[in-house]
């Protein structure tokens, strides 16, 4: 695999953050599917996170096969996704409502849909064209079952209209992406002037991620960039945007689904978080955690 420079600044110069936990058997198709799960699981497996030395921009270096990616995305199916639906749905509100107080437009993009919530909310709250981005062939079907149009399974093979969209967004998606400047030039391109991107993503910076490090649930195979407030303004006033809001999010689940994804497996924890998960009345029970992990930016095309 190849040294890369730095995807937001080319800068050469970088240190080592975490060491890869791959091994030769994670290149097989399925064991890289289960690594793409919109639905976080507590494998740990990614690749080595190096810091830009000049930017500061977080990233995967060196890169997997983008190719391998691709292919294990096409494959994701994530049925425990689905059983959280309602819970999500809370969040994917919270963001088109504070999206609307910027922009009440006609048509609306989300990159990287999924199975389609957020955009049957946005139809629901009367946007008459909403497009969807997917590469998952399952997600896809549901998406479209909720009468989302899908006009492609990547930025680049979509063939975007020029000034089209009022909104575009992205949630928990960029952190995905491999060329972040080349990603943003295409959505600028397709939206309409003055028309507003929205992002939602972790925060390398946040405190949480500094005091877990390695172990950090973010810390996954397919977030191949990293980003914190400071990079990605960077990156999208580096593309003439104009930053209007930027603010910390919590996310909605289950108790037990939280309980289930906290960083420690083995040992007395362990055993603590197996008993807790199978108590039944934890998994009715739900509530929001906002510990500054994850960010929502939205910025306007000047």
């Amino acid at each position: 695999m190849k040294i890369i420079e730095c995807p937001l600044c080319s800068e050469k110069k970088y240190n080592v953050l975490y060491r890869s936990t791959l091994t030769a058997h994670d290149t097989n198709t399925n064991k890289i599917s289960q690594s793409l799960l919109n639905t976080l699981d507590k494998s740990q497996k990614h690749g080595q996170y190096v810091k830009c030395e000049s930017c500061s921009l977080v990233y995967v270096n060196p890169p997997e096969d983008l190719r391998l990616l691709i292919a294990g995305y096409k494959n994701v199916v994530d049925k425990t996704y689905l059983s959280t639906e309602k819970y999500r749905k809370k969040l994917s509100q919270s963001h088109l409502s504070k999206i609307m107080k910027y922009k009440k437009g006609n048509s609306i993009l989300d990159v990287g849909c999924f199975a389609g919530f957020f955009l049957e909310l946005a139809k629901q709250s009367g946007w008459k064209i909403v497009h969807g981005i997917e590469p998952s062939t399952w997600a896809k079907m549901i998406a479209k079952g909720r009468g989302i149009e899908i006009v492609g399974e990547t930025i680049q093979s979509a063939k975007l209209k020029k000034s089209f969209y009022d909104v575009i967004t992205l949630w928990d998606v960029i952190e995905h992406l491999p060329n972040p400047d080349e990603t943003i030039d295409i959505l600028k391109t397709s939206l309409k002037k003055n028309g507003i991107i929205a992002i939602g993503t972790p925060d390398i910076e946040s405190p949480i991620a500094k005091i877990l490090k390695e172990r950090y649930p973010y810390l996954v195979r397919m977030h191949i960039i990293l980003y914190s407030r400071k990079t990605l303004r960077y990156l999208l006033e580096k593309h003439g945007f104009r930053v209007l809001y930027t603010k910390s999010y919590g996310r909605t689940f289950p108790v037990s689904y939280i309980i289930d994804r906290i960083p420690f497996n083995d040992g007395l924890f362990g055993e603590i978080k197996k008993r807790l998960t199978s108590i039944k009345i934890l998994q009715k029970l739900s509530f929001t955690l906002n510990i500054g992990d994850s960010f929502i930016m939205i910025a306007q095309r000047k």
